[in-house]
């Protein structure tokens, strides 16, 4: 099994969080969903999603970023030898 993808509840953390930390004039989903090269991790291992604000997009000018970790926010998909 792979991690393919945030999960609904983690996605919409993930939409919060930007709208909380994004300069004004940037929208929150758009660039939820356009972060890129996301490297998901293992199922069953301890690694997760690291997602970042780059200080150049964030409101007081300093990275901001946000974790995922828990296996339920992911979607899975099972992988045929």
């Amino acid at each position: 099994m792979i991690r393919t993808a945030l999960s609904d509840k983690a996605r919409a953390a993930l939409i919060g969080f930007c709208a909380e930390n994004l300069k004004p004039g940037l929208d929150p989903v758009r660039y939820a969903d356009n972060f890129n090269n996301v490297d998901f991790g293992e199922v069953g291992g301890v690694d997760g999603a690291l997602y970042e604000i780059r200080s150049l997009h964030q409101k007081d000018g300093v990275p901001a970023t946000i974790c995922f970790r828990a296996e339920d926010d992911f979607c899975v998909e099972e992988i045929e030898d």
